[in-house]
């Protein structure tokens, strides 16, 4: 990434508010200054650092990076602030074309070095994809400076085998453009779910159920079926994904609701398992954590996956709002 540990001169690559042709800049009426600063780095010879003598400002640089398509990446950068001070930092992603946007989560690693934390976040490309870095303060007094801002390439996109957001007949776009292979693949509960509506049995086409939909809110409002899907009253359940055909599988991805603050909705325990409910464990997470719960560096040729699920004590509800599943084409008998 261009200039993502500050040592080209007069913030190059980056946008900083009234600063042409100089390494600092200080607004004398807002109190508040943008610094190349020499004596305080990670690596290097020089950090950004955002200065407020202004405990009300909200301050922010930017700085904007064309990707190549199709690929794997992990964005990171390094910060460090004064006690008084509260930094930000965000990565919002446009794809150009198709005009959607979205943003990569990034949150501390738990890596420290010398004072200086590290923050971090995976994401995907699709075709033209542009990445926009935001740096700032929203409050306080001091300094907050931020270095080795990186963006990592970890090679090809896997592809997304559940169709996740294909074939719906409503306004939203599907989450990952031009990643989604639409497989013929369906699932089947081993009961069924609220608010799926086939009946007992009855597998449900990827393209028209509410846990491959491209939504992983409970959105209730989703017509014709909501966002998402449970089971009530029981301690555990089953779903089995069918992609049609073997595909070589390396991630599954589980969106699940765990309710602490009512204690209605909760999961223990998911467990991945081949061909059946029955079959070979694969991996388990268990606590399971609400939102994305993440079976990474799988390395399988399956046709058919399950989840299994075991429901927290205590709770009323198994609540699952998503499942994607990501695998190769490489290999793949035609």
């Amino acid at each position: 990434m261009a200039n993502g540990g500050f040592e080209e001169d007069h913030f190059a690559h980056w946008e900083v508010k009234k600063a042409p042709g100089q390494d600092f800049y200080y607004d004398n009426l807002v109190k508040v200054g943008y610094y190349l600063d020499n004596k305080v780095f990670r690596s290097g010879k020089r950090s950004l650092r955002l200065q407020s003598d202004n405990r009300m400002r909200v301050m922010s640089v930017k700085g904007s990076f064309a990707l190549a398509p199709s690929r794997q990446y992990r964005a990171s950068l390094w910060q460090r602030a004064d006690a008084a001070m509260k930094p930000t930092w965000s990565l919002s992603l446009r794809e150009y074309d198709t005009d959607q946007r979205g943003g990569v989560a990034l949150k501390p690693t738990g890596r420290v070095d010398r004072g200086w934390a590290e923050v971090a976040g995976d994401f995907i490309t699709a075709s033209r994809t542009v990445a926009t870095f935001s740096l700032g303060n929203r409050g306080g007094t001091g300094g907050a400076w931020f270095d080795d801002v990186a963006i990592e390439d970890k090679g090809p996109a896997l592809v997304l085998l559940t169709a996740n957001g294909v074939g719906r007949d409503w306004d939203k776009k599907p989450p990952y453009p031009n990643l989604t292979v639409n497989t013929g693949g369906a699932y089947v509960a081993d009961k069924p779910m609220t608010t799926d509506t086939e009946k007992e049995g009855e597998p449900v086409l990827f393209t028209k159920g509410c846990l491959t939909d491209g939504v992983a809110s409970a959105d209730y409002r989703q017509k014709p079926r909501g966002a998402y899907a449970y089971w009530q009253s029981r301690d555990s359940g089953s779903l089995v994904f069918d992609l049609a055909k073997p595909y070589p599988v390396r991630r599954v991805r589980v969106n699940i609701i765990k309710d602490d603050a009512r204690k209605a909705h909760g999961v223990q325990r998911i467990e991945l398992r081949l061909d059946s409910a029955t079959g070979k464990l694969l991996a388990a997470i268990d606590p399971a954590g609400n939102g994305w719960n993440v079976f990474d560096g799988l390395n399988v040729d399956a046709q058919r996956l399950a989840l299994v699920f075991t429901r927290e004590q205590g709770r009323s509800y198994i609540t699952i709002t998503e499942v994607e599943i990501w695998g190769e084409l490489a290999g793949v008998a035609k």
